[in-house]
C-alpha cells in the first residue's frame, strides 16, 4: 500500500509538468514561506497574545523536530529513490533517513500547537498547508506515505501533549 500510493502520486507529478511545479513548490518552497510569514507576522504584530502563541508554537515544533532528528540518526530508513529504481526525486535531495518525515513533524506540530493555543483559524490553515507539503514530499519521490503520516501524527500529538503540559495560562499575559 505504501509503495502503491507513492508510485501513484509520483506518477502524477513526474508525468505531468503542470503538476510537477506545484508539487516541488509545496515540498520545497512552501515550508520556507510559511516560516518566514509567521516569523515576520509575530515580530511586527501588536497583538502580544499572537506573538506568544507563535513563539510557543515554534518552541514546541523545534523540540519535536529535534526528537525526530535524533530518532532518524539511530534508526535510519531509506528514502524511496534509494530503494526503487523507477523513482528519481523531482528536486535534488540527500539520501538521509526518511522515517518519520521531519517536514511533516514540523508542520503538523506547528498547525496543531496554534490550533490548541486557541488560534483555530490559523491552525486550520496551517493544517491544510501541512497536507500540501506532505503530499508534495511524497509526489516528488523523497518520502514514503508512511513517513509523512507518522510525522504528522508525532507532530500533532506531541503539540497537543505539550500544550496540555504547559498551560497557556502559565505563559506571560498581555494584549
Amino acid at each position: 500500500m505504501n509503495q502503491t500510493i507513492l508510485e501513484f502520486l509520483y506518477g502524477l507529478a513526474s508525468n505531468n509538468s503542470w503538476l510537477a511545479a506545484p508539487a516541488v513548490f509545496s515540498a520545497v518552497y512552501l515550508p520556507y514561506l510559511i516560516i518566514l510569514s509567521l516569523a515576520v507576522g509575530a515580530v511586527f504584530s501588536k497583538n502580544k497574545k499572537f506573538r506568544r502563541q507563535v513563539i510557543f508554537s515554534f518552541a514546541i515544533t523545534f523540540a519535536l523536530w529535534f526528537l525526530v532528528f535524533l530518532f532518524k540518526e539511530f534508526f535510519p530508513t531509506p528514502r524511496p529513490f534509494e530503494v526503487l529504481s523507477n523513482i528519481v526525486p523531482l528536486f535534488p535531495h540527500f539520501p538521509d533517513s526518511a522515517f518519520p518525515s521531519g517536514h511533516a513533524t514540523f508542520f503538523g506540530a506547528l498547525a496543531a500547537a496554534l490550533f490548541f493555543l486557541d488560534n483555530k483559524r490559523l491552525g486550520l490553515w496551517l493544517g491544510l498547508a501541512a497536507v500540501l507539503i506532505v503530499v508534495g514530499r511524497v509526489a516528488t519521490g523523497v518520502h514514503w506515505p508512511a513517513d509523512v503520516i507518522a510525522g504528522l501524527l508525532i507532530g500533532s500529538i506531541g503539540a497537543w501533549v505539550s500544550v496540555k503540559l504547559v498551560s497557556p495560562r502559565s505563559l506571560p499575559q498581555g494584549n
